[in-house]
């Protein structure tokens, strides 16, 4: 809106009377008076009034199409001049000011809080673990999207370890650019297999394991440390692997409160014994930068396991307490972590 007279303004000298008159068009005259002050507070009015004017004739206008089709069709509008004091006009344009000020403020906060986009990687990949599904990201998610960044979580069904990885290849072929490829616990496996991928330009380890090549999680697994705590895994039955239900929380999810452990518990997916023997060919983490997420209380991979698995891979290692499920119950930290791959020089 541009400020000045409106089409059909005029100015002009009245006989010792402070008013401004109104025509078809809005506030259209002011009469002068010789008092410089009151000059000044004219020409004032008439520069709110000429901010306002458009509002004022919209609302007109929206007011008159509300009305059509009624059985009562409005007046034809009449030419009449209206007088106002002084006193009275500043106050009625200021508060139409004030609510015109405060949309625009809202307009421009909505617009302020639109996140900035991420300097480094932008596409985020996210690969969980056995035992769990894609669902336990959504915190993660949050805090990422958050920051600007395109986030994907890759659904695999955990039953063969080839599926595992090309689900996780379709996931980062429909991306627009270059990836940071996260895993968790036996997503580690599954990224350091698809990692490979021209597009992935670094991974995240999640309290997850790092194979070498020809090494397999359940290869990994087969001969604890003595004093090791040992996953509460029950026996095979139709292929498939899971924890004793009792024992998830301690083991799994010893940091979250006692009904979310008890829901993943109750919630778990199978875990395929394919998919556990799923042997690593070319290990990406040889070619590609890697950050490791060591989480201190684990009780699922040993927290000296991950040290030892982060330090062959040559990754940065950050350590955190927390539980096996660390990326659910420390979001922050495992957001932190990855966003920091994502911007860290190549």
């Amino acid at each position: 809106m541009i400020g000045g007279l409106a089409h059909g303004e005029v100015a002009h000298e009245g006989q010792g009377a402070d008013h401004i008159q109104q025509g078809d068009g809005g506030i259209v005259h002011a009469c002068r008076s010789g008092n410089k002050t009151r000059r000044k507070s004219i020409a004032a009015t008439l520069a709110r009034a000429s901010v306002i004017q458009p509002m004022v004739r919209a609302m007109g206008r929206a007011e008159a199409m509300s009305q059509v089709g009624s059985p009562h069709p409005p007046a034809p509008p009449k030419v009449r001049s209206t007088h106002y004091s002084l006193q009275e006009t500043p106050m009625k344009l200021t508060t139409l000011a004030l609510a015109a000020a405060a949309a625009l403020s809202v307009a421009s906060s909505a617009y302020a809080a639109k996140p900035e986009a991420p300097k480094g990687v932008k596409n985020i990949v996210l690969v969980h673990g056995a035992f769990a599904d894609g669902s336990g990201w959504q915190r993660v998610y949050n805090r990422l999207t958050k920051d600007g960044y395109k986030v994907s979580i890759v659904q695999q069904p955990t039953i063969t370890f080839a599926d595992d990885v090309a689900f996780t290849k379709r996931v980062i072929a429909r991306q627009d650019g270059p990836v940071v490829l996260v895993g968790h616990s036996y997503g580690g496996a599954v990224i350091s297999e698809a990692g490979t991928d021209p597009k992935v330009e670094r991974l995240v380890y999640i309290a997850a394991f790092a194979p070498e090549a020809g090494e397999s999680v359940l290869s990994l697994t087969a001969n604890p440390a003595p004093g090791a705590p040992v996953p509460p895994i029950v026996p095979p039955k139709d292929g498939f692997l899971r924890l004793d239900p009792a024992k998830f929380a301690a083991s799994f999810a010893a940091d979250l409160p006692k009904e979310d452990a008890e829901f993943m518990a109750a919630s778990q997916v199978p875990w395929g014994l394919e998919a556990a023997g799923g042997k690593i060919t070319v290990p990406a983490w040889k070619s590609k930068p890697s950050w490791y997420l060591v989480a201190n209380d684990d009780r699922m991979i040993p927290p000296p396991v991950q040290q030892t698995m982060a330090k062959r891979a040559g990754a940065t290692v950050v350590e955190a307490p927390g539980s096996h499920a660390i990326y659910v119950s420390r979001p922050d930290v495992v957001a932190k972590i990855i966003e920091q791959a994502a911007n860290a020089k190549k």
